[in-house]
C-alpha cells in the first residue's frame, strides 16, 4: 500500500514573504523542519493575499487541498475568520504561529494550536486562558532564533547604524539541534490519542 504524504503549509502573506521574522517563520522555518520530517510530509511554503483583500483570502482558502496542515504565521494570522472557517474544514489543523503580533486583532479561536516564540509568551497565553480570557486549545513553543544566515558568523566583524558607529563583533550563535517536529497528530482525520502536535523544542 503507498504510503499517504501530508502536505504541510507554511503560509504568509504575499507582500511580506520576504520580510523580516516572516520570513524566519515562514521559508527558513520550512526549510530547517524540512530535514527532520521524514517521508511523512511534504514541506510547502504558500503565500496567502493580505489582510486588506477579505475577498481574495476567501477565495484562496476555498482552493486550498485538502488534508493539509497550515501554519500561519505572524499577520496571516490575521486571516479573515469567514476565510479560516473554511481553510479549517479542509484540513487537518490550522496552528497559528502569533510572533509579535497584535492578539487582539486575531480570531484565536479558529487555531487548532496556538504556537508561541517564546516560554513567556507561552505563558501569558496559557494563563489567559485559565481566566477565560483567550482562546482555548494546546500551546506549543518554537523558540524565535536569529537568522539563520548569521550563523557561523561569529567571527565576523560588522559596524552598525551610522558610519561612526563603534566596530562590533557579533556574539557567538550556537548552532541549535531540533528535536524532530511531531505533526502526527494532524496527519489522523480522527485526531484522538496522539502526541501534541507543532512540538519543536530548541536542545
Amino acid at each position: 500500500m503507498a504510503k499517504v504524504e501530508v502536505p504541510l503549509f507554511f503560509v504568509v502573506n504575499h507582500g511580506q514573504r520576504n520580510l523580516g521574522s516572516a520570513k524566519m517563520r515562514g521559508a527558513d522555518l520550512a526549510r530547517i523542519v524540512a530535514p527532520h520530517l521524514g517521508d511523512r510530509f511534504r514541506v510547502h511554503v504558500v503565500a496567502m493575499p493580505g489582510r486588506k483583500h477579505p475577498v481574495l483570502q476567501r477565495m484562496w482558502a476555498r482552493t486550498r487541498p485538502k488534508g493539509g496542515i497550515y501554519f500561519l504565521t505572524k499577520t496571516s494570522c490575521q486571516i479573515d475568520p469567514e476565510a479560516a472557517f473554511s481553510l479549517k474544514h479542509r484540513s487537518h489543523g490550522l496552528c497559528f504561529d502569533y510572533v509579535d503580533h497584535n492578539l487582539s486583532l486575531i480570531a484565536a479561536e479558529l487555531a487548532d494550536v496556538h504556537v508561541c516564540s517564546s516560554f513567556a509568551q507561552e505563558g501569558w497565553i496559557r494563563s489567559r486562558q485559565a481566566a477565560g480570557e483567550f482562546a482555548g486549545g494546546p500551546t506549543e513553543v518554537i523558540l524565535h532564533n536569529a537568522d539563520a544566515a548569521l550563523y557561523g558568523l561569529a567571527r565576523t566583524r560588522a559596524g552598525f547604524g551610522a558610519p561612526t558607529t563603534p566596530i562590533r563583533t557579533l556574539p557567538s550563535i550556537p548552532a541549535c539541534g531540533t528535536e524532530r517536529a511531531n505533526w502526527r497528530r494532524w496527519s489522523s482525520p480522527s485526531r484522538r490519542g496522539s502526541p501534541r502536535p507543532c512540538a519543536m523544542r530548541t536542545s
